[in-house]
Formats: C-alpha cells, sequence, structure tokens
C-alpha cells in the first residue's frame, strides 16, 4: 500500500484533545504501518489514542473503515467487549481470530466483519505501564492464517506503534504543543538552539521562548534535565 493511500485523520474535524503528532513521529507511525502492509496487508486499519482513563478513545488514524464502524468500535467495542478486555490483559500478545475464535461469532464481528468478507483480524492495547494509551485494529480478506513471519511483523508493528501513541498522549499529560514536542525531540539529539533554529526555520528566539516553555512545563532547570524527565515519562 503506498504512502497517499493512508488517510490520516480523526472521525471529526474537531481538535483532538492531545497534540497533533509532530512530523517525526508520524513518519514513523506511517513506516512502521507501511512495514506491517509488505508483509500482512490488511484491508482496513484505524489507531486511536485515550488521552484519559475516563474518555473514550479518540481517533488518530484510519484507513478504508466505515464511518458506522469507527462510531461503533469507540462507544461499544472497546470500552464494553469481552474480546477487548482481554487483549487488555494480554496486551502483549496478539489475540487474532485463531487464537480467540469467538470473537468472529461476536456482534460486532458480525455486523462489520463476516459479513462484508473479512476472514481474519486482531486489536492491539497500546499500554504505557498499566495505563492503556490508545488501541489499533486490523482486519483481513483472503487471510484466515498467520505465518510465523507474519506474527513476528505484527509483533513489531505493536511495539513500534505503542510507543509512539504512549509518547503521544504522555505529550498530553504535560501540555506540550506540537512545535514543543518536535524540539525537545531534537534537544534529545543533541541540537542546539541555533541549530535547531536553522533546521525548523524559525527564529533563534522563537526556539528560545519554545526551550523556556519546555522547561516550565516539565519543572526541569536546564535542558540536559528536561530530556532526562521526558525520557523518564516516556515522551520518547
Amino acid at each position: 500500500m503506498p504512502p497517499e493511500a493512508l488517510a490520516w485523520n480523526t472521525l471529526t474535524g474537531a481538535a483532538p484533545a492531545t497534540p497533533v503528532l509532530v512530523p517525526l513521529a508520524r513518519d514513523r507511525v506511517l513506516s512502521a504501518l507501511l512495514e506491517l502492509q509488505s508483509i500482512a496487508p490488511a484491508a482496513r486499519l484505524s489507531l486511536t489514542t485515550r488521552p484519559t482513563q475516563k474518555a473514550y478513545d479518540e481517533h488518530l488514524f484510519h484507513h478504508n473503515v466505515p464511518v458506522e464502524q469507527l462510531q461503533d468500535g469507540i462507544v461499544e467495542f472497546i470500552p464494553k467487549s469481552e474480546y477487548f478486555q482481554s487483549v487488555i490483559d494480554a496486551h502483549e500478545d496478539i489475540l487474532d481470530w485463531t487464537r480467540a475464535p469467538r470473537f468472529a461469532q461476536s456482534a460486532m464481528a458480525q455486523d462489520h466483519m463476516v459479513g462484508a468478507g473479512f476472514t481474519q483480524g486482531m486489536s492491539f492495547a497500546f499500554k504505557h505501564g498499566d495505563r492503556v494509551v490508545g488501541s489499533g485494529h486490523f482486519q483481513y480478506m483472503g487471510v484466515h492464517q498467520f505465518t510465523d513471519a507474519q506474527y513476528r511483523v505484527l509483533d513489531h508493528t505493536r511495539r513500534n506503534l505503542q510507543a509512539e501513541i504512549a509518547a503521544y498522549v504522555l505529550a498530553g499529560d504535560v501540555g506540550l504543543t506540537r512545535r514543543e514536542r518536535e524540539i525537545l525531540r531534537l534537544m534529545a539529539d543533541g541540537l542546539t538552539n541555533a541549530r535547531i533554529s536553522d533546521m525548523l526555520v524559525i527564529s533563534r528566539h522563537t526556539v528560545n521562548t519554545h526551550v523556556e516553555h519546555i522547561l516550565t512545563k516539565l519543572r526541569a532547570s536546564n535542558r540536559v534535565q528536561a530530556v532526562r524527565i521526558a525520557a523518564t515519562v516516556g515522551l520518547f
């Protein structure tokens, strides 16, 4: 599936509660999905984030998923499904229809998948410690059993997506904006304010202001401490 076939959007035009993925993070998510598509191509896929534990998930990305299914997934499947609860409980396992055969008989599967010709699928629960920070959902046509190589790629993709979505949600926790997260990652790469200014084509004064905001939000006294705190809480 070529990159232009992946439709990056949210379900509605409203701004998400968490910050927009910075370009580098978006590229890493797309790279992980494209790697998966080259080995185990899904006909439909979607990613969600969970800004707070008491809120419904929010759509971060979807490809080829009908709006009705997206809505049912948010308000019914993710919060109420026994299958998805089992995914949360065993979030490091891949519970596809082969390993969790009862899911294919569930109302969600029958309403949106089996009748439409889908033959295989799975969901991932992305976690940071004990906290659920999002989910991934993948549906397949013409695939009944994954090979060992496909399971390995699925697990690799799950881990990569979990790291990016956890960082995305945690950045929202501390109130970092998209630009601040971008600059924070460049700080972690060892770039000076002057180099960041050149790379992002913004003034050095603007970079200095963003860095001051980052230090304040992370309650850090200097750049090194800010990067250390960000790494500790899982921002990258």
